[in-house]
């Protein structure tokens, strides 16, 4: 059964609106919680795979002039993808950087795997966070109804699969196509689950026959 897309919009308000309310509180797993909160909200305005964003590392945040950048190998196509980052994530990445050095004496550690964002400081084996505890998180908000109902068949890559959907009715295939790192248009076209009926659809919206 295929993954069903999550309203990206709702999605990417939660998350960062949460991010800080957990970091000004003192609640319980609150490193969870705002692990999973830069999780999705990155997922929410990248579109990558989870398997890429749990294997980022902050090298792979590149400044040129004024603008921020994430640059990284795909790990499933080999592509290499250029994201422009936004102030916002940029400032929820830094700030979580912050946390994470106060409370688990990241910058005296000496620790290079810690170079990952991602990074599980509690875990005993020194591994990042889970595609499993992903996709938990990513449930346990789901059936919360915060999004506004609850939704069928939600995975890690409903996030995905919604800014994908949103970024295809606002720019196109050719962008999506790139957002998504597949290197054919066809790729995409699949993806989306568009097929003929929707093309007319779209030309008659287009064209406003």
């Amino acid at each position: 059964m295929k993954t069903k897309p999550l309203p990206i919009q709702e999605v990417k308000d939660f998350y960062t609106n949460e991010f800080y309310s957990v970091l000004e509180s003192n609640i319980g797993y609150k490193y969870e919680r705002l692990t999973e909160c830069l999780l999705f909200t990155l997922q929410a305005k990248t579109g990558l795979r989870i398997s890429d964003i749990l294997e980022l590392k902050y090298s792979n945040l590149i400044d040129k002039g004024l603008e921020t950048y994430l640059e990284l190998v795909l790990k499933k196509t080999k592509n290499t993808l250029t994201l422009p980052i936004d102030r916002i994530m940029l400032k929820m990445l830094q700030d979580y950087k912050e946390y994470c050095n106060l409370v688990f004496n990241v910058a005296t550690s000496g620790n290079s795997s810690q170079e990952r964002i991602f990074y599980n400081y509690k875990s005993n084996n020194g591994k990042i966070f889970s595609y499993m505890w992903c996709n938990k998180r990513i449930n346990k908000l789901n059936n919360s109804g915060v999004l506004g109902k609850v939704y069928d068949n939600v995975g890690t890559h409903s996030i995905r699969k919604g800014l994908a959907e949103y970024l295809y009715t606002k720019k196109g295939l050719r962008t999506t196509q790139y957002l998504l790192g597949h290197k054919s248009m066809l790729t995409t076209e699949i993806y989306l689950e568009l097929d003929k009926e929707q093309h007319l659809k779209d030309i008659k919206e287009a064209l406003s026959i």
